[in-house]
């Protein structure tokens, strides 16, 4: 994507932003088009998630994301632009949005780093055709009005406005410059994160997971015949808990409680402007793209933590060497391969490798490749989805029969979220350990891959471990 580079010497320079923003306004009478104007400003050190806890209302889109891992994080509220397609993913269509403001983004502000600046922030539903009721359409791409963007100690506001021929500079000039100065105005409250240490007692949710067990392990039996009959090698199944709380819960207390508890974990949100938010702490990024070097991760097969160091340790070799567990996690590490070299790829994968997360571990292989400046993230996420770690193998088969054996819409579990920019930066991970919430309703999901020599009474346990991550970050 082309864009036009306007960097400001200085935002805090009055002057020279409104000269740049009189040029912008000049092109637009002349052509009698619009423009996306984004300004970028530096802030001091701030934290987003509170930031975005005191903007954010319930009508507004919002979108969450930190990799600690990484030292990054966005939060970004209100719509510039957006394209929501309900039914397919209409790659093309999503192309064609983006295209349309291909010569129309004028970036002011030097920010070098990828996660600063514009961003095209979206998530689709794991089926291209969810459920009629879904609260989320099949494709979601919007540019945020407002976005704070951290990246190795390094906070920034950006601001995306339609700038056309008879917009008021001085108005989008006081509107920026307001929100700083709330922003700053909220520094010292942000800094000890405002949150309250309210916790629900488990014991107040009404939750109604018996039925839902004996379908899982129905549904693992049905898969492990079909298996057996060579029709598939493998089927991610998941599983849900409904929880119903007292008094309505509170999204930004649980990504709170998530980032301190899950530090290896992506964190993440999304708010549909309509009341309903997709919230939770992944371990699976989907592929990371810096300067056209990609990044991808085979994530399958898994085994539970100790305190113990020395039992943790034992669990984490037996792990290694379980072949249920390194077959699951062959067939993803195959197929990231087999789909990046059809984009012309030439994938190398790392040594495999344990990553230990707070209360489970997993099979873990790096993939990384060059790629070509001809490659649009969006053909990454089109050949990616669904990895065998969320759907199976074969792919399309897994998800026939996924339909055919789960009672739930899966909406954006186990879904691709993220975001990419103007420069051919992206990111996206992979919607796992995650819940929906809506007021006082939450509906939480994991899953497990089976294979054969799967035991639905393991299984079974396995994603109750999992969902047990969300269950104990509800506030």
């Amino acid at each position: 994507m082309s864009v036009t580079p306007c960097y400001a010497r200085q935002l805090a320079d009055d002057r020279h932003l409104h000269h740049v923003l009189q040029t912008c306004r000049k092109r637009c009478l002349e052509t009698e088009e619009s423009l996306i104007v984004s300004v970028t400003q530096p802030l001091p050190l701030v934290e987003p998630l509170a930031i975005l806890q005191r903007f954010t209302v319930a009508n507004e889109r919002h979108f969450y994301w930190e990799n600690q891992q990484e030292s990054s994080t966005i939060a970004a509220w209100e719509s510039c632009q957006e394209k929501t397609i309900q039914v397919g993913y209409s790659f093309k269509e999503i192309q064609n949005f983006i295209d349309s403001f291909k010569e129309k983004i004028i970036e002011i502000g030097d920010a070098k780093l990828p996660e600063i600046g514009l961003k095209f922030l979206s998530h689709f539903t794991f089926f291209d055709a969810p459920d009629l009721k879904s609260p989320f359409p099949s494709v979601t791409i919007f540019i945020p009005k407002w976005q704070v963007s951290c990246s190795q100690e390094n906070c920034f506001l950006t601001h995306n406005c339609i700038l056309s021929g008879n917009s008021n500079l001085s108005e989008i000039k006081n509107e920026i410059r307001h929100k700083i100065q709330k922003i700053d105005n909220l520094f010292n409250y942000i800094v000890t994160f405002p949150f309250p240490q309210f916790k629900q007692d488990l014991k107040s949710f009404q939750t109604t997971d018996l039925n839902q067990q004996n379908q899982f392990k129905k549904s693992v039996k049905l898969a492990l015949n079909d298996i057996d009959n060579k029709k598939l090698t493998k089927i991610v199944l998941a599983h849900y808990l409904d929880v119903i709380s007292p008094v309505p819960f509170s999204p930004f207390l649980s990504l709170n409680d998530l980032r301190q508890k899950h530090p290896g974990c992506y964190i993440f949100s999304v708010g549909n402007s309509k009341g309903t938010t997709f919230l939770g702490a992944t371990p699976e990024r989907l592929f990371s793209l810096r300067k056209q070097k990609l990044v991808s991760d085979a994530l399958a097969g898994s085994a539970p933590r100790n305190q113990s160091a020395i039992a943790d340790e034992k669990l984490g070799k037996a792990l290694l060497n379980n072949e249920k567990e390194r077959r699951e996690h062959q067939a993803v590490k195959n197929y990231l391969i087999k789909q990046l070299e059809q984009l012309g790829l030439t994938p190398q994968p790392s040594r495999q490798q344990l990553l230990k997360l707070s209360n489970i571990q997993h099979l873990w292989t790096l993939i990384h490749a060059d790629v070509p400046n001809h490659i649009n993230p969006l053909d990454i996420v089109a050949k990616l989805h669904p990895t065998p770690a969320v759907a199976g193998v074969p792919t399309a088969i897994a998800c026939e029969k996924i339909r055919q054996y789960e009672t739930f819409d899966r909406a954006l579990y186990a879904a691709p979220i993220g975001w990419f920019d103007c420069q051919g930066n992206a990111e996206f991970m992979v919607g796992i350990r995650s819940a929906m919430i809506n007021q006082n309703q939450a509906r939480l999901y994991a899953g497990a891959g089976i294979v054969a020599g799967s035991n639905p009474d393991k299984e079974l346990a396995e994603v109750q471990l999992k969902l047990q991550a969300m269950l104990k970050a509800l506030r």
